[in-house]
């Protein structure tokens, strides 16, 4: 037998199935207008942070430095880690794959 729809108010409680009151001091899901951010914290629209850095993709051959946030040149000269084997694992002075 289909649930029937709860009156103008309440909506239903997923877990009890029972036709509850609409919490009116829970804060609805707003969708914040362009140039702001919602806080997580706070829930509230905020003014985007200009001086913040944008999330930058860099190209190709390059690699985003952790701490200037920059795109610099993929150092060549170093060799690439690669995974140790199963059963070996890499030795900390040499970087070698020891068993």
């Amino acid at each position: 037998m289909p649930l029937q729809k709860c009156p103008k108010g309440t909506r239903r409680n997923k877990k009890t199935g029972e036709c509850e009151p609409v919490d009116k001091s829970r804060p609805k899901r707003v969708k914040c207008p362009t140039g702001t951010i919602k806080n997580k914290k706070t829930g509230e629209c905020e003014p985007v942070d200009k001086s913040r850095p944008k999330r930058v993709k860099c190209p190709t051959g390059t690699i985003k430095n952790k701490k200037t946030g920059e795109c610099e040149p993929v150092d060549k000269s170093r060799p690439k880690r690669v995974k140790c084997p199963k059963g070996t694992k890499r030795d900390k002075k040499t970087g070698d794959c020891v068993s």
